[in-house]
Order: C-alpha cells, then sequence, then structure tokens
C-alpha cells in the first residue's frame, strides 16, 4: 500500500475506530476526536501523505493514544520521533506540528522528492535524505526500515517470515488502517462487496493427458458456482461472466464484466510438459506507474496464494505480467490467457487468475476431479476473500509450503520457470532460453524493445550490450540468469521476480564459469544460451 496518495478513510471513520479501541484518547488541548482525526488527514494532505495511513500509524505507535510508553501526549508527538530506549524524543509546539513532522518522515521514506511544507521534522537531514530516501515506497517496507527489526523476535525467526505471515510493523499498519475502513458510516450498512467470478473456459476444454475425464473447463465451473453459493453466504454479492457453462464471452468482455466490482478473479488450472511440476501459481498485472488497482491486486494475491496452497497441499508462486500496452503495441492481441486482466483494469477492477495446480500432473489432477476437494478449496477462497473485503472473517495466513525443488529434472523446471516468466510455452531448449533473456531486457530496459521471438540475434544482443549483474542486485536480468542456470542443468536455488542476486546463483555461476561467482556478464549471459 501506498503512502503517497489521497486518503480513503474519513474523520468521522477514524475517529470511530478510535474511540471504539479507547473511549479516552489523550491530546494536548482541548478537541473533539473527529476534530484531530480532520486535522490528521488536512496536514497529511499538505505533502501528499495518506492521512488515514498515518493516522493509523499514529495509533500504533502511541497505544491508541494511551502514550504509555516513552512518549508522553503533551509532546504531541504521534509517531516516536526520536524516542528509543528510554530517550522521550521529539518536542513540537502544535498538533499540526506534529502531524506535519511525521507526514514529512514519512514521505522522506517513501520518495526522495522535495517536501511541499518548510521542514520540521528535526531527522530529515542531508545525510538521513540520501540513505533512507525512497527506500520504502509502500507501506509494507517500514519494516526493517522505520522501524527495526520491525517483527516480534519471539514470534518470527525474520523479518522475511514476518512478512510472509503479513505481521510485520508495516503489514501491522494496513491491518489498522482496513479495519478503520470497515467501520460503518452514519449508521448504515455500507454498500455491499461485489466479486466477478470468471470460469475460464467453457464447453469441454483442456483436457488432461494424465487423467483423461479429466477437463479443465468442468472444473472451474464447478468452482466458480461453490465460490459463488459460499461468497454470497458471507454477505457477498457475486457476479458471474457467464451463466451458461457452455457458451463463453470475448476476452477483454470478460474482464469488463467486473465494472463496479471490488474483485475479478479467473478460475483456472495450469499445464506444462513436465507431469512432475506442481504447485499453484496466482497471476497479476503490473505497471511502470503502479495503480491503486495493481496495489490491490498485489496485495490479494500473496494473501490468497498461501489459502491455495495449504489447502491443495502444493507449494504456491506469485507471478507478475506487465501491463498490455507495455507488452503490445496492438492494444487487446496480446496472449488470450491475460486479456481477462487487461479487460478488468480497465473497468477499474483488481483482477488475479487463479491457477489451482497442474493438471498435467496426475496426483492434482484427481484432486481436483473430487468434489469433496474442490468443495472444501472454495469454501477457504470464499472465506479469504470475503476477510479481505469485509475485515470480519478471521482467516489465519498460513505458513508457507515450500514449492519442491529437484527430486524434479532441474532443466524440466527451468522450461515451466522460462513459461511462467515469458508467458509462451516454447518447448526449444534455445528458444526457451533465448525467450528468457530478451523479456528480461524489455522489462529492465524501457527504450528500443526488441521483439521476444527466441532467436537472439544482432538486435537482441546490441541490447545487451555490456549489461551484467552482480550480487546484491535486483533486477529482472536475475531472474533470467536464474532461469538459465536451470536451463543449464544447474541449481540456482529457486526464482525471484525481480530476482535479488544472492548466495544461489553466487554458487551457480562459479559451478558454471568457474570464477568468484559475484557477477554474470554479458559474455557469459550469451554463454547461458
Amino acid at each position: 500500500m501506498k503512502i503517497l496518495g489521497k486518503a480513503v478513510a474519513t474523520a468521522w471513520q477514524m475517529s470511530k475506530y478510535l474511540l471504539s479501541v479507547n473511549s479516552n484518547p489523550k491530546f494536548s488541548i482541548g478537541i473533539s476526536t473527529e476534530d484531530f482525526c480532520q486535522l490528521f488527514l488536512d496536514v497529511c494532505e499538505q505533502e501528499g501523505v495518506r492521512g488515514d495511513l498515518a493516522f493509523a500509524q499514529a495509533c500504533k505507535e502511541t497505544g491508541n493514544f494511551r502514550f504509555k510508553g516513552d512518549v508522553m501526549y503533551t509532546q504531541n508527538n504521534f509517531c516516536g520521533l526520536g524516542a528509543t530506549g528510554g530517550v522521550i524524543g521529539c518536542v513540537f509546539s502544535t498538533m499540526a506540528e506534529g502531524i506535519l513532522a511525521q507526514a514529512q518522515h514519512l514521505k522522506t521514506y517513501a520518495t526522495k522528492d522535495e517536501l511541499t511544507m518548510p521542514c520540521v521534522d528535526p531527522r530529515r537531514t542531508a545525510w538521513f535524505v540520501k540513505t533512507k530516501g525512497g527506500t520504502a515506497p509502500d507501506v509494507e517496507l517500514l519494516g526493517g526500515t522505520w522501524a527495526v527489526p520491525g517483527y516480534d523476535t519471539k514470534k518470527y525467526k525474520s523479518l522475511d517470515e514476518a512478512n510472509k505471515a503479513r505481521d510485520s510493523y508495516g503489514y501491522q499498519i494496513v491491518d489498522i488502517l482496513n479495519r478503520i475502513l470497515m467501520i460503518k458510516e452514519g449508521g448504515e450498512v455500507m454498500a455491499k462487496k461485489k466479486v466477478c467470478i470468471d470460469p475460464g473456459h467453457y464447453g469441454k476444454y483442456n483436457r488432461s493427458p494424465v487423467v483423461p475425464e479429466y477437463y479443465e473447463s468442468d472444473m472451474v465451473w464447478k468452482l466458480s458456482m461453490l465460490q459463488k453459493k459460499y461468497l454470497e453466504e458471507l454477505g457477498v454479492e457475486v457476479v458471474l461472466t457467464r451463466t451458461n457453462k457452455d457458451k463463453d464471452m470475448a476476452l477483454v468482455s470478460r474482464g469488463m464484466a467486473s465494472k463496479g466490482c471490488d474483485l475479478f478473479i479467473s478460475n483456472h488450472s495450469n499445464a506444462c510438459a513436465t507431469e512432475s511440476v506442481n504447485h499453484a501459481a496466482i497471476y497479476h498485472l503490473v505497471n511502470d506507474i503502479t495503480t491503486d488497482i495493481d496495489d490491490r491486486s498485489k496485495d490479494f494475491a500473496y494473501l490468497i496464494a498461501p489459502i491455495i496452497g495449504k489447502v491443495m497441499g502444493v507449494g504456491y508462486k506469485v507471478l507478475t505480467r506487465q501491463a498490455q500496452s507495455d507488452r503490445n503495441k496492438d492494444g487487446m492481441k496480446n496472449d488470450n490467457y491475460y486479456g481477462v486482466l487487461h479487460g478488468a483494469r480497465m473497468a477499474g477492477t483488481p483482477g488475479l487468475i487463479l491457477e489451482h495446480s497442474f493438471h498435467t500432473n496426475k496426483n492434482a489432477t484427481l484432486w481436483l476431479l473430487n468434489d469433496d476437494n474442490l468443495d472444501k478449496l472454495a469454501r477457504a477462497e470464499a472465506q479469504c476473500i470475503a476477510e479481505w473485503l469485509l475485515g470480519t472473517v478471521p482467516t489465519p495466513t498460513p505458513e508457507p509450503t515450500p514449492t519442491p525443488t529437484p527430486s524434479v529434472n532441474l532443466v524440466s523446471l527451468g522450461y515451466q520457470y522460462a513459461m511462467e516468466f515469458t508467458g509462451v510455452n516454447e518447448t526449444n531448449l534455445s528458444k526457451a532460453k533465448a525467450r528468457t533473456l530478451q523479456h528480461a531486457l524489455n522489462l529492465d530496459y524501457k527504450d528500443n524493445q526488441i521483439d521476444e521471438d527466441g532467436m537472439f540475434g544482432p538486435k537482441s544482443k546490441a541490447k545487451l550490450g555490456t549489461h551484467y549483474v552482480k550480487k546484491g542486485e535486483k533486477q529482472y536480468l536475475v531472474t533470467a540468469a536464474e532461469i538459465l542456470m536451470y536451463l543449464n542443468n544447474i541449481d540456482p536455488n529457486g526464482v525471484e521476480y525481480p530476482g535479488t542476486y544472492g548466495n544461489g546463483l553466487s554458487k551457480a555461476s562459479k559451478l558454471k564459469f568457474g570464477d568468484d561467482g559475484l557477477k554474470i556478464d554479458s559474455n557469459e549471459f550469451l554463454k547461458l544460451l
């Protein structure tokens, strides 16, 4: 969730939330709770910071304005600025000044842009801007940056583990904000939440090669009907992209059917050439300029992916696809797979494709054929959706189930990663490698886009130029290097999107090139093809 932007919650909602958790909040002057919340919104807006998010952070930092820590309410310090281990921290002359200091400190983490108002944040030094500026554009990234370590060390072994459980500092702020947003306005019930469900295929489509009685189209229809049933029981309105099992709508029209909805999901099962590969995969769109729709899609993808993985007993992945306008200048002529997501985005709706494991894997296919299993899956997904939309259904986030790794053939796994990364099921080894590198170059370097045709010719080599990746760097060329290692029968210990050059890739590079493993240059990329 972006720190910069316009607030969504109202002062009334914020006030009602605060009074529901603390009937006697402490303020340095006599002011109504609602007027104080409005002051928060007005001051933060001056710096382009979400005032409702900053208020949620203040609730966390002050113990819902009880001020039982080092900071006293008379300091007008609502986020613990300068308060560390017995040090009382900064003191501000007015509440507005204290709110502005918090907003400016948040803005510094979110961006290196100049402040709009005169600086009142005493910690915003040139050194601080240089080292911390822009390191946490999303509130979820404040764990380990604003707050160190940013998680309960008695509960989790690492920040990464706490983040996966959505229980680190930043995620706790998001949770408070979500609770605020669920407050009902004026005593009236808020508008009913609405989900658009797309049964991914129709007719007799995608027959399993390992279990002939299985058709993907049959499974997604059954699953969609069950999801609809359970969502409606939980108070969520459901719109279907079609009501006839054997008739379809145009791809973009299916996505556009979500107009006015709060979420769009398209149900599928996956397929690849290797039977042993099996995991759930959740796809969402990204763009150069991240929108609120993309943020919400991503947030929900990371919430529902482990739910599906745990129910099915398989691993899971959350994968992104670039916005269509960036992938294909011919508009909606992109592949038939992601068109629904582009349609949903055009309709203003967060959208996901849910790949429920692989129907080229016998065990997974038999699992999906079982009606009791589908019922269990639909119940869990409906509960997760309702929790996200309504904030009323207590679904714990399960521990991640690791994706199976080699006992499967490394090259076969590489084919699967290449397909997921590029969106093309390429069975030719040389072309799969070339497509992977071409796609990474297009993502990392936006100018002079090259055709991702699997032929690494002069234009592709010119775009590669002298580009390289080194240990510690994060970019899509690292993703390409990881996939190329698999396709060269070397294990880099996983693939990320985008990837961070870590120890796994370093060891793989040492094995492949016999060097120190700290860098993969353009010549070495060509050797991987």
